[in-house]
């Protein structure tokens, strides 16, 4: 789908027509197909990557300058509604009167900008204005995202450290427990990434706009956006680290889950060891055995067979062994 924006009355106006009318400052390509991104190249006269181009991860494949435009390539959050959320690249094609956005999935920021992208202090009156209201809208999505793995690790830890996860469910739950920290810290290492590649763009940007001798707001918002990230980074560095310490608890508690049912088998097997030799040993067929004669060998072997079970049983207890 492509989608064009034209800068009107201090906001952005979606265009209808032409693929590229001619007033589109912002054109959106989601989720193109061949025929489209070779359409939006003719028409605006840069060619744009490919799918395997944008997944390089080469630095010198995501920032570099050809055809006298700007190519960033960043990885960027999708969906998070479920526990497997999506990030992919998107490239950033800028020149010097209109910007390009090249991307193969749905990041809520582009659905959502569009809306107050006028509202921002630099505005979005030109090309580096949109690219940097982008920016910024991607960092305010991904402070969220933080903010809700943030919430979801602490309901976590509650269910393991308060041990809900140990009640009915027993070893089951823990696991269950157990496998959504791993999805939480995996969720978490994927948002560093993204931060990783901004903070690469962000630092490619600077001399350029420099170049180009931008006004001071959007120098601003490039330096505001830059600690932004840097903050969102220790954050993030925060939540990998609880979310290794909750997996090593609930490692750890499943390991007394495990020991707990062990113990039990230990138990009966010191019961039932005493009383299951008195009755190997009576079992034996041999031709001369006294004690098989006796009209109250019976019963004696049954009561010897109950005072072996009972007594290692009470000893081990007493102990504190059991």
């Amino acid at each position: 789908m492509i989608r064009a924006f034209a800068h009107e009355n201090g906001q952005l106006a979606q265009l209808e027509g032409p693929a590229v009318p001619d007033a589109a400052i912002w054109v959106d390509l989601a989720l193109p197909d061949a025929q489209e991104i070779a359409l939006v190249a003719q028409q605006v006269g840069v060619p744009l990557p490919s799918r395997a181009d944008m997944e390089e991860i080469e630095l010198s494949s995501r920032l570099y300058h050809d055809h006298g435009a700007d190519y960033l390539t960043v990885m960027v959050p999708g969906a998070i509604e479920t526990d497997h959320a999506t990030v992919a690249p998107v490239t950033f094609v800028v020149t010097p009167g209109r910007i390009i956005t090249l991307r193969h999935h749905a990041p809520r920021p582009f659905d959502t900008f569009p809306a107050h992208a006028g509202k921002t202090t630099f505005g979005c009156a030109g090309s580096d204005a949109v690219l940097l209201g982008l920016f910024e809208e991607i960092i305010d999505r991904i402070a969220d995202i933080l903010e809700l793995i943030s919430g979801e690790l602490e309901q976590l830890s509650r269910r393991v450290f308060d041990g809900d996860a140990t009640g009915a469910g027993g070893p089951g739950a823990l696991q269950s427990t157990l496998a959504a920290i791993g999805r939480k810290g995996d969720l978490v290492g994927d948002i560093r990434l993204s931060l990783l590649t901004l903070e690469r763009a962000l630092a490619y940007l600077g001399p350029t706009l420099a170049r180009r001798d931008s006004p001071a707001a959007i120098v601003m918002a490039l330096d505001i956006g830059a600690r932004d990230i840097r903050s969102l980074n220790e954050h993030s560095g925060f939540l990998s680290q609880k979310a290794s310490l909750m997996l090593e608890a609930t490692l750890g508690m499943i390991n007394i889950e495990q020991n707990a049912t062990i113990k039990i088998f230990s138990v009966v097997a010191v019961v039932f060891m005493p009383p299951t030799l008195i009755a190997s040993i009576y079992g034996m067929n041999f031709g001369r055995m006294p004690e098989l004669g006796w009209n109250f060998g019976y019963p004696l072997a049954l009561v010897a067979m109950a005072v072996s079970a009972v007594m290692p049983y009470f000893y081990f207890k007493r102990r504190g062994w059991l």
